[in-house]
C-alpha cells in the first residue's frame, strides 16, 4: 500500500470539516486507526505530519500508539495533551464497545483503515460506517476508475444511507449522472422488457447489485412480485396508472396487475408520460403492454365519460373517437361535453407524438360546432325573427340585405369559419372520419344546410335592390347602414392623416381573405400585441374581382371600368399593377405613398425595412396568399389550408410593423373575398 496515498486519506479527514461539524468537540480531532493484523506498523512509525501538509486552522498531529494500558493513553489525550490532534494507531483488532476502555473518546472521534475499502469510504467522506461493507462487498465495481469517477461526481453527501449509495451505484451502472430512482427505472426500462436483452439488468446482475435494484423499485413504487420481471413492473406500473386516471372501477380483468399503492404509480408514469425527451421509447414500450394485456378488449365497454381522462393507453383515443363519431352522425343531444375532453386530450403525448390525432380532435370539435350552429340558427327565408337578435335598434330600420349582412358579420360567419377548420384538419386525420362517413357527412351540412340555405336567403333580400352598371362603365351597389369597399380610404385611412403630418399609415390588402378568416386573424393578433384592435365588415364591391377590389382601396373618388374592360381607373388614372397604383395614391392621397409587396418587407432586416418606408406617410402592402392558390384548379383544394398559412403570415406582418418599423396605424382588408 502507497504510504503518500495513506497519508494524504488522514490528512483529509483531519481536514475536512464537515466529518466534525456535528462532533461535540470541534477545538481537537482524533482518528483511530485499527490495525488487527499489523501489515501498515512500517507505515505508521514513517509517516510525518508537517504544518505545512495540514490546514492552517488545524493544530499539529500527534502520532500516538496504543498499549496495554488505556489509562496512560487517557492521561496523553484528556490531560497532557487535551488540545491536540491525534492519530492513534492499534496493532490489533478494534475491541467490542464493551471491552473497549477508550470508547467514550472513540466516539466522538472517526476511526480509518489502510485496506482499500476503508480509503474509499474516506474519501467518500462518510460517516456510515455500514458504507464501507457496501464499498467491500461490491469491491469490483470500484476497480474501474470511470465507475468511480461517476460516483465522485455525484458529490454524495456525508449522511449517505444504504440505500442512496446502492441507487448511486445502480445509477452509474445505467450511464445516469445523477442517483434518481424515477430517473434509474426509466432507464432500465427503457433497455428493454427481456432481462437478457437488457444492457443495463446484465450490468446489474454483473457486480451483484441486482437484488439492490428490485429493493429500490419495491421502495419507490410497492412492487414486491415474487416473480420479479421488467414485464411485470411496466405491467403493473401502467395499470395502476390506469386505474387512477378512470372514472369508474377497473375490470375485472386488469385488477391483479394493480400495485397497492397506485399513488407512487400514477405519479411515476405520469411524470415519464409528460417528459418528451423519451417520448418514443416511451410510447414503444407502452403498446407492448397494450398488445399483451390486450387493453383494448378489456375497456371495450366502458363508456366516453369513463374514460376521456386517461391518457395510459393509445387505444383510448380511437374509443373516444369512434364513440364521437357515431354521436355526430347520430346527432345526440349532449355533444358539448366533448368540446371540453378534446381540449384536455390535446395536451397529452398521443396528440403532440402523432399529429393526425390532434387533427382528428380538432376536426370533431369543428364539426359538434357547426351541428350546434344549425341547432340555433333557421336560415331560410323569409327572415326570421331570431337571426335580428343582438341588432339592436339600427337593425330594425334596415333592409333585409342589411339585416343579413350585419346578422353575418356578427355570428353566421363562424359556419365558414368551422367548415374551413374541419376540412384542414380532416384532411390529414386518422382514416375513421372517411371510413365512417364523417367528412361526406359535414360537407353535406355545410352546402345543403349552410350554402344553399344562406344563397337563397340572399337571393331574396337583394331582389328588391337594383343592381346596375352606372354611365361610363362606372359600378356601384349600396345597403342600407353598410360602408362600402369604394370609400375604405375615406372612412379609414384620410382620417388618420389628416389628424398630423407625422402619422403613418399601414394598409396591408391581403388578395381574397375571407371575413371569416380576418376574424380569427383578430384574435391572433390582440393575443400577440397591445393596443387597440377592432374588426369591421364594409360591403365590397361588384364584380367581386382583383381588379376592381384593389382600385377601390385606393385613394380617389370615381371608379369605372376602361371601354375593353382590362383596366379600372381610380380618378382617371391606372390601377393596373403596382406602380400605376403607386402613382394613384401619390397623386390622390396627398401625402407621400409607396406600395411594397409583403413578401418583400418580410425579408428586410429591421434596418432596410425602417430605410424603405422613411420618407413616406402611407405605404401599402400587398399580400398574395389565399388567391394565388385558390386561382389555380390544381391546387383549389389547399385554399383552406393557405387561409392558415396567411393568418401566420400577416400576424408576421403586423408584429414586424409595430415591433420594428414602430407603426401604430395598421388596417388590414381585403380586396375581395
Amino acid at each position: 500500500m502507497n504510504s503518500d496515498r495513506i497519508k494524504t486519506s488522514i490528512e483529509n479527514i483531519f481536514q475536512d470539516e464537515s466529518r466534525w461539524s456535528h462532533q461535540p468537540y470541534k477545538s481537537r480531532r482524533i482518528i483511530f486507526w485499527y490495525d488487527p493484523e499489523q501489515q501498515f506498523q512500517d507505515i505508521f512509525d514513517q509517516l510525518q505530519f508537517t504544518s505545512e501538509s495540514t490546514a492552517e486552522t488545524t493544530p499539529e498531529i500527534i502520532k500516538y500508539q496504543l498499549g496495554d494500558n488505556a489509562f496512560t493513553t487517557k492521561y496523553h489525550l484528556l490531560i497532557k495533551h487535551p488540545k491536540q490532534n491525534f492519530l492513534i494507531y492499534a496493532p490489533f483488532k478494534e475491541p467490542a464497545h464493551e471491552d473497549n476502555w477508550l470508547i467514550d473518546i472513540q466516539l466522538y472521534s472517526q476511526t480509518f483503515s489502510a485496506d482499500p475499502s476503508a480509503l474509499l469510504f474516506a474519501d467518500l467522506n462518510f460517516h456510515q460506517r455500514s458504507l464501507e461493507n457496501i464499498i467491500r462487498q461490491h469491491l469490483k465495481f470500484f476497480d474501474s476508475r470511470k465507475r468511480r469517477d461517476a460516483i465522485f461526481n455525484m458529490r454524495l453527501g456525508t449522511e449517505t444511507s444504504d440505500r442512496e449509495f446502492l441507487l448511486a451505484m445502480l445509477s452509474v451502472l445505467a450511464g445516469i449522472k445523477v442517483a434518481n430512482a424515477d430517473m434509474l427505472l426509466r432507464q432500465v426500462l427503457s433497455a428493454g422488457l427481456l432481462e437478457s436483452d437488457n444492457k443495463h439488468w446484465l450490468e446489474f446482475q454483473k457486480f451483484n447489485l441486482d437484488t439492490a435494484f428490485w429493493e429500490i423499485v419495491k421502495e419507490s413504487t410497492g412492487f414486491d412480485s415474487s416473480k420479479r420481471s421488467l414485464q411485470k413492473l411496466l405491467n403493473s406500473l401502467l395499470i395502476s396508472h390506469l386505474q387512477m386516471t378512470l372514472r369508474c372501477k377497473l375490470p375485472e380483468s386488469l385488477i391483479a396487475y394493480t400495485l397497492p399503492s397506485s399513488q407512487k404509480a400514477y405519479a411515476f408514469i405520469e411524470h415519464w408520460a409528460n417528459d418528451r425527451t423519451d417520448g418514443d421509447q416511451w410510447i414503444s414500450l407502452i403498446k407492448q403492454v397494450e398488445k399483451e394485456l390486450q387493453i383494448q378488449s378489456a375497456i371495450a365497454d366502458l363508456l366516453p365519460e369513463h374514460i376521456y381522462q386517461s391518457n395510459t393507453f393509445e387505444c383510448i383515443d380511437f374509443m373516444l373517437m369512434r364513440a364521437c363519431v357515431r354521436e355526430i352522425k347520430a346527432q345526440a343531444s349532449d355533444l358539448k361535453r366533448w368540446q371540453k375532453w378534446f381540449n384536455m386530450r390535446r395536451t397529452f403525448i398521443w396528440c403532440e407524438k402523432y399529429p393526425t390525432y390532434a387533427n382528428t380532435y380538432e376536426a370533431l370539435a369543428a364539426a359538434i360546432e357547426l351541428l350546434e350552429m344549425k341547432e340555433s340558427f333557421s336560415i331560410s327565408a323569409p327572415l326570421l325573427p331570431q337571426w335580428e337578435k343582438g341588432l339592436g335598434d339600427e337593425g330594425n330600420s334596415s333592409t333585409s340585405a342589411s339585416k343579413l349582412f350585419k346578422i353575418y358579420a356578427q355570428s353566421l360567419y363562424l359556419a365558414d369559419r368551422l367548415y374551413r377548420k374541419f376540412i384542414v384538419a380532416s384532411d390529414d386525420s386518422v382514416p375513421i372520419l372517411r371510413e365512417q362517413g364523417v367528412i361526406e357527412y359535414i360537407e353535406n351540412l355545410y352546402v345543403n344546410w349552410f350554402l344553399d340555405n344562406l344563397g337563397q336567403a340572399w337571393t331574396e333580400a337583394i331582389a328588391p335592390l337594383q343592381v346596375h352598371n352606372q354611365p361610363n362603365n362606372q359600378t356601384n351597389w349600396q345597403l342600407e347602414g353598410i360602408p362600402s369597399q369604394q370609400k375604405f380610404f375615406q372612412n379609414y385611412v384620410q382620417q388618420i392623416l389628416q389628424t398630423s403630418d407625422r402619422e403613418k399609415v399601414f394598409v396591408i390588402i391581403s388578395d381574397a381573405m375571407r371575413y371569416e378568416v380576418a376574424s380569427e386573424l383578430k384574435e391572433q393578433i390582440a393575443k400577440e400585441l397591445r393596443g387597440n384592435i377592432a374588426i369591421k365588415a364594409q360591403l365590397g364591391i361588384l364584380p367581386s374581382i382583383t381588379s376592381l377590389g384593389m382600385a377601390a382601396l385606393l385613394s380617389g373618388t370615381s371608379l369605372e371600368f376602361t371601354n375593353d374592360f382590362k383596366d379600372v381607373l381610380r380618378d382617371g388614372l391606372s390601377t393596373q399593377g403596382a406602380e400605376a397604383r403607386q402613382k394613384v395614391l401619390q397623386k390622390t392621397s396627398q401625402v407621400d405613398a409607396t406600395v411594397i409587396s409583403a413578401t418583400d418587407l418580410i425579408k428586410m432586416t429591421v434596418d432596410e425595412g425602417r430605410e424603405q418606408i422613411k420618407p413616406y406617410r402611407l405605404i401599402y402592402i400587398y399580400h398574395d396568399n389565399i388567391d394565388s392558390i385558390g386561382d389555380k384548379s390544381a391546387s383549389e383544394r389547399q385554399v383552406m389550408a393557405a387561409c392558415e398559412t396567411a393568418i401566420a403570415e400577416l400576424l408576421k406582418l403586423v408584429k414586424r410593423i409595430c415591433n420594428s418599423l414602430n407603426g401604430t396605424h395598421v388596417f388590414i382588408t381585403a380586396d375581395h373575398g
